[in-house]
């Protein structure tokens, strides 16, 4: 079976600057950016997942504090029609060496050895660039300014579109 996967960052992805910009402007005061998230870009995110039928697994520090079930159903309140499987584990936070990447390595072959007759395809969606090096043709970057927009989805359906990589 082949897994097509997103690696999905939320702050600089699915929320933004322009966005925490436009929300002051209006005199919405959000307490932090966990209660914030551009309606926009989760249309951008569902295409990308509805068109090359991904599933998700989430990078982000909204990952802290929160179970599966409960951000999908966070994600769900703002549009968000796709599926959380799992989050990474958190090395981040554990040793000072670790990065994203290390992270998002991780999963990958423990999903790999528990699944031996799979493969995973994937991108990973991040306003960060701390990745592993032979990510690089699997990683988009964001602008956190902008977050994700119709050109990110583009390279993405492109990268999760080819085959044997």
């Amino acid at each position: 079976m082949r897994l097509n996967v997103i690696f999905l960052d939320i702050d600089g992805v699915l929320n933004h600057q322009v966005y925490f910009k436009e929300e002051q402007a209006a005199g919405h005061v959000r307490s932090s950016s966990f209660e914030a998230i551009d309606r926009q870009c989760i249309k951008h995110l569902n295409t990308l997942i509805k068109d090359t039928n991904s599933v998700v697994v989430v990078t982000s520090v909204w990952r802290y504090g929160h179970t599966v079930d409960s951000l999908q159903a966070r994600l769900v309140q703002y549009g968000f029609t796709g599926t959380i499987i799992d989050f990474t584990e958190d090395f981040c936070r554990k040793y000072t060496w670790a990065c994203r990447g290390n992270e998002i390595q991780a999963w990958i072959d423990t999903y790999l050895q528990s699944r031996p007759y799979d493969t995973i395809n994937y991108v990973i969606l991040d306003d960060d660039s701390d990745m592993l090096l032979h990510h690089s043709s699997h990683f988009v970057l964001t602008d956190n300014y902008i977050g994700i927009t119709p050109t990110t989805v583009y390279k993405a359906t492109k990268i999760l579109s080819k085959v044997g990589d």
